[in-house]
């Protein structure tokens, strides 16, 4: 697996993620916690996966 060298690296993938997810504020984030999930996904350096919300 490939895995980021440094907590900046991760912190400029996870950014990279929430754009693409057009995620920009916590508030955002949680109530894309309830939206469907379907189609592509992300892994996120720490093993996490985040779906992108349709």
């Amino acid at each position: 697996m490939n895995k980021p060298s440094s907590p900046r690296m991760m912190d400029m993938t996870n950014a990279e993620i929430d754009r693409k997810a057009k995620i920009s504020t916590v508030d955002e984030y949680v109530r894309s916690l309830s939206r469907p999930r379907a189609g592509p996904y992300w892994v996120r350096p720490d093993g996490t996966i985040e779906m992108e919300k349709q």
